[in-house]
């Protein structure tokens, strides 16, 4: 159990290399917890590159993110945060931030020269992404809640995603807690409720814009072609319905004229993540099994 943490300046060089290919100026922490990963790599079962498990940090911030790796792609972020807060013995909040993520491809850079060359054909010189993430664990109700994951591109998207599990399980908490995705397959977790919420805000006009150059077609044709495809597409091995039809016509309509789009999944009943398999199946009816709706509005 570490109460509080403090690095200045660490890096991670490559052997033989003079640049750290990653640096961190400042790292700071708050009532880290080892005890779980360090029982779980004491096993004689445990071998190294196998999961050690979920770190509990109650607050925790790295800023200052340069070095080689970085610099060659036009990469900066201005720093990574999270936060859990214990409400009760069985009820935790978390906050996952991500500040001043910026991609911008300088044309010095031999590894960057192809995602310039793409930014170039959207306008733009670079792109800016914040996210932030929050979750509610509440084990006494067997519960888990995305609250509101948040992707922001200021003037390009924002994105939006709510869900929640129901009926988790001791065996469900074990896999999250070691960090066993596998795991939870064989959980009575569920997927009650999801929703997605994507708002254009110059996003679809610039990309459209960059593949009109490519095919030297107007950008409005392209929009159109692409709405068309969107609306005659069979995925392949899934079972082609009206309801299906309905949501690519929603997508379709968003790439037309813009705004915001809203992908809701309410099962019913709610789908047992041990079940995922049957939408890997040939012949599934996705849209059915995840109660999928799609809306578009301005």
């Amino acid at each position: 159990l570490i109460d509080s943490l403090e690095m200045k300046d660490w890096q991670i060089k490559p052997a033989g290399a003079r640049i750290a290919g990653v640096a961190v100026a400042e790292t700071v922490a708050r009532g880290i917890d080892l005890r779980r990963p360090i029982a779980l790599a004491s096993s004689l079962d445990w071998e190294p590159g196998m999961p050690i498990g979920r770190v509990p940090v109650a607050e925790g911030r790295m800023s200052g993110f340069g070095g080689d790796l970085m610099t060659r792609y036009g990469l900066s972020l201005g720093s990574v945060s999270t936060e859990t807060r214990r409400e009760s013995g069985d009820i935790g909040r978390s906050r996952l931030r991500v500040e001043n993520f910026v991609l911008a491809p300088s044309l010095r850079s031999v590894e960057a020269l192809g995602m310039r060359m793409v930014l170039q054909s959207m306008n733009l010189k670079e792109v800016r992404l914040g996210f932030d993430c929050s979750t509610v664990e509440d084990r006494a109700r067997h519960t888990l809640k995305v609250e509101d994951c948040r992707l922001s591109g200021p003037d390009l998207v924002e994105m939006g995603l709510a869900a929640q599990l129901i009926d988790t399980d001791d065996e469900f908490w074990r896999s999250i807690d070691e960090a066993d995705f596998f795991g939870l397959l064989g959980t009575k977790a569920a997927l009650a409720s999801a929703r997605l919420v994507v708002v254009d805000k110059s996003l679809l006009q610039r990309s459209l814009q960059a593949k009109a150059r490519l095919s030297g077609q107007p950008a409005a044709t392209e929009r159109a072609a692409l709405a068309t495809e969107i609306r005659r597409y069979q995925p392949p091995g899934v079972l082609i319905t009206q309801d299906m039809s309905r949501v690519l016509d929603a997508v379709a309509r968003f790439v037309e004229q813009g705004g915001t789009l809203t992908l809701d999944a309410s099962p019913q009943p709610a789908l047992g993540l041990e079940k995922l398999d049957y939408l890997l199946k040939p012949g599934a009816d996705l849209v059915n099994a995840l109660g999928l709706t799609a809306t578009v509005s301005r």
